[in-house]
């Protein structure tokens, strides 16, 4: 199965979602909100994603951070340490982005398409895991 997405914007969600794709064994993509990278930042984002991942080592987890149309943004995301980054822009500058982010063994990122939003979710762990599963 290919990863499953997931957009979280906390770290109960991040805890959750990583959670239960160890629990079912399944490859999970953690990403933020659409310009999370202008509100949230780098830095606090990896931060989440280090913090879920913690408890589960064993854990198959990629994150993506969206920076918007920012790609001041996508480059302080890639000397952070974000391995993933989505940007809004054109051709020329997307080329670039993912030139640079080769360089930091990191991949600009297609759009999200499939993907299960957390946001006003009520039991994020009991949604992730029917997402995760397929139940959804």
């Amino acid at each position: 199965m290919d990863a499953r997405i997931v957009i979280v914007h906390t770290l109960d969600q991040a805890e959750a979602a990583v959670a239960a794709a160890t629990e079912l064994g399944v490859t999970l993509t953690l990403r933020s909100a659409p310009g999370a990278g202008a509100y949230l930042g780098a830095e606090v984002f990896q931060s989440i994603v280090d913090s879920a991942c913690a408890g589960c080592p064993e854990a198959q987890v990629h994150a993506v951070l969206d920076c918007g149309d920012d790609p001041g943004l996508a480059l302080l995301a890639l000397r952070v340490g974000v391995k993933g980054i989505a940007l809004k822009a054109n051709k020329k500058v997307q080329t670039k982005i993912a030139d640079l982010a080769a360089q930091y063994d990191a991949a600009l990122e297609d759009d999200a398409g499939a993907h299960l939003d957390l946001l006003g979710c009520d039991d994020p762990t009991a949604d992730v895991r029917d997402w995760l599963s397929g139940d959804t």
